[in-house]
């Protein structure tokens, strides 16, 4: 993820707002992700916990430096896959490419309104993606056939 930010946004910085101890259970970050992108200076701010490892036998702690790690580490790829969609494929919040995005808006005009608005609410949150969809126009075209046939 570094390597993506270096490349595309070579200007971006991490920053661990607050470490945040939940008992001896689990450690939580609060980190921020800037980026500059076309001069625009854009931020997202990201939590992640983990939980703390201790010793069956004693009940002391492992290694808290690595739980503190894993919980920055966490947050610092949420942070990277929310604001500039790196891993969308790992996270499974693909969006749509613009051939896909294009071939939906060419099908929207042949569905009724109310259809048209789940299409595009659907869209918006993620629902339809990559993964669905094929399957997805597949659906929509049989409606657009069956509202044919009805005609």
């Amino acid at each position: 993820m570094r390597q993506i930010l270096n490349t595309h946004y070579p200007l971006w910085s991490w920053e661990v707002i607050k470490y945040e101890f939940l008992g001896k259970e689990a450690v939580a970050v609060h980190g921020r992700l800037t980026i500059i992108d076309n001069g625009v200076p854009r931020k997202f701010d990201a939590l992640a916990a983990h939980r703390i490892a201790c010793l069956k036998s004693t009940g002391n702690f492992v290694d808290l430096g690595n739980d503190m790690k894993s919980a920055n580490t966490e947050a610092f790829k949420v942070a990277c896959n929310r604001l500039c969609n790196i891993a969308d494929d790992v996270y499974r919040k693909a969006i749509l490419s613009v051939e896909q995005v294009d071939t939906l808006e060419g099908t929207l005009g042949l569905l009724d309104g109310q259809t048209r608005r789940k299409v595009k609410e659907s869209v918006g949150n993620n629902t339809i993606n990559p993964s669905n969809f094929d399957s997805t126009m597949e659906k929509l075209n049989n409606i657009i056939n069956n509202e044919k046939e009805s005609e």
